[in-house]
């Protein structure tokens, strides 16, 4: 699940997720079921590199290590499954939100030119 930066989520809690693009598919995983993990890792800050980047092996070492975390249905070279992300409500809510701004945006431009 990917969330806003702001949010906070505790692996000692119940986890609910859904599907973005059919959002009445739900689930719910209970603790022990899932992990939680920060992957934004600060490269820059005031102007300043503070990232260090680990030597090739290591590099090499975490991608094997995640590659396992796949299902071997979505590492398959033919026909593989779609590997499905799923968002935070608060994060789906801006999504749509923007989208709709956007889309409302676009129509009134759209519409300044026809005869109604």
């Amino acid at each position: 699940m990917i969330c806003l930066e702001e949010e906070t989520f505790s692996s000692d809690k119940r986890l609910k997720l859904f599907d973005p693009a059919e959002t009445w598919k739900r689930t719910v995983m209970e603790p022990g079921e899932y992990s939680l993990r920060e992957i934004m890792v600060p490269i820059f800050k005031n102007g300043e590199c503070v990232y260090e980047t680990p030597p090739v092996m290591e590099i090499r070492d975490y991608c094997l290590k995640e590659q396992d975390t796949l299902w071997e249905e979505t590492r398959r070279m033919a026909n593989p499954h779609q590997i499905y992300v799923d968002l935070s409500q608060k994060l789906y809510d801006t999504k749509m939100r923007l989208l709709d701004e956007m889309s409302r945006t676009h129509l009134n431009l759209d519409m300044e030119g026809t005869v109604g």
